[in-house]
């Protein structure tokens, strides 16, 4: 049976056995202090009615105390053993009793220790489970591009003769290849810094920011046929410039990489006197709604087919850097009508 317990459900038990373990030796030296000053007590009290029964003073029955009534009939007959007798079933009584209200509260503290353990490792299992998607997911990532650039070398390799032409295009392929390794370990370090990330504050206007990222994508937009409009105002704040960028750069990448040939993407930053809203929305696939919560977990992709390249890091890194910002990420899709990011952010 315990073969087969997973490594948090034996941490739990342990846990839950420790403080059991804790909660008994409390309950042991504080029921040996009481057990002992109770003996004492009765000590006193059996002394003072033996020896008046001895010294035949008589003792109103009113004034003995319930534990004690029972003795009186025994001090009549002035037989010492029948004192010590009772004094005995009085002691073996409280520790009777002592014995069951430490049981009743161990199988409480029990059952609420398992509970509270199950509590505090919950948060931990998850983040474990977490991390083992996240390699096994990296991994796979990974292997793609490395996969296929084994397999060009290896074919190429076989055979005698490659022409320049052919030859050209292998290095591009592998070009790609090598690019693609490149932008998923950049992500992957940017995602390791999230807890500890350095931001680098500055006045900046994001109108110019955005302007400037549109200008770096819009050569994959018109290969793709696409149409970006914009309307942006002059606004300005502080923050960190390179992960601002960074951030617009992964939302229009996104709007770019799932929306068709002849699609439309809008841009559209406006301000009010608290917050910035940069909002970017296309006109393409969109997002199913049981999707829409999980959309900025690391390596998911609501297209899970993988027909489109990507890793399914921007989103998730895209969601920290507004995080860093204090700022809301929000998103709002359709399937087949497209979506729309809103990001928030204090000015």
């Amino acid at each position: 049976m315990f073969a087969k317990l997973n490594l948090f459900q034996s941490a739990r038990l342990k846990l839950t056995a420790w403080y059991i373990l804790t909660i008994g030796i409390i309950l042991f030296i504080f029921s040996t202090v009481i057990y002992q000053i109770v003996v004492e007590d009765m000590k006193r009290e059996f002394h003072r009615l033996y020896m008046m029964q001895k010294f035949d003073v008589k003792i109103p029955r009113g004034n003995v105390p319930p534990p004690i009534q029972g003795l009186m009939q025994g001090f009549e007959t002035g037989l010492d053993e029948e004192y010590l007798t009772e004094f005995n079933q009085a002691k073996n009584e409280w520790k009777l009793k002592l014995f069951m209200i430490n049981g009743l509260i161990l199988l409480i503290a029990g059952g609420s220790a398992y509970i509270l353990a199950g509590k505090n490792l919950k948060p931990i299992e998850e983040m474990t489970e977490k991390q083992k998607n996240f390699i096994a997911d990296a991994s796979h990532e990974l292997r793609t591009p490395l996969t296929s650039l084994k397999t060009a070398i290896e074919v190429n390799l076989r055979a005698k003769k490659i022409e320049e032409k052919e030859f050209r295009k292998i290095l591009a392929d592998n070009l790609e290849d090598i690019n693609a390794l490149q932008k998923l370990t950049n992500y992957l370090l940017d995602l390791t810094k999230v807890d500890n990330i350095n931001l680098t504050f500055e006045d900046l206007n994001l109108k110019d920011l955005i302007q400037k990222v549109v200008d770096k994508f819009m050569p994959i937009a018109i290969k793709k046929k696409l149409t970006i409009s914009t309307k942006l105002k002059n606004v300005f704040l502080t923050a960190d410039k390179l992960k601002l960028e960074q951030l617009i750069s992964i939302l229009l990448d996104n709007a770019i990489k799932y929306t068709g040939k002849n699609g439309k993407i809008w841009i559209e930053l406006t301000t009010n006197k608290k917050y910035v809203y940069l909002k970017i929305k296309d006109n393409g696939i969109g997002i199913e709604k049981e999707n829409l919560k999980k959309i900025f977990d690391r390596f998911y992709r609501a297209e899970q087919s993988r027909t489109s390249k990507g890793f399914g890091l921007g989103l998730a890194i895209a969601a920290n850097i507004v995080e860093s910002h204090h700022g809301k990420i929000e998103v709002q899709s359709e399937p087949g009508k497209g979506s729309e990011f809103i990001v928030k952010l204090r000015k």
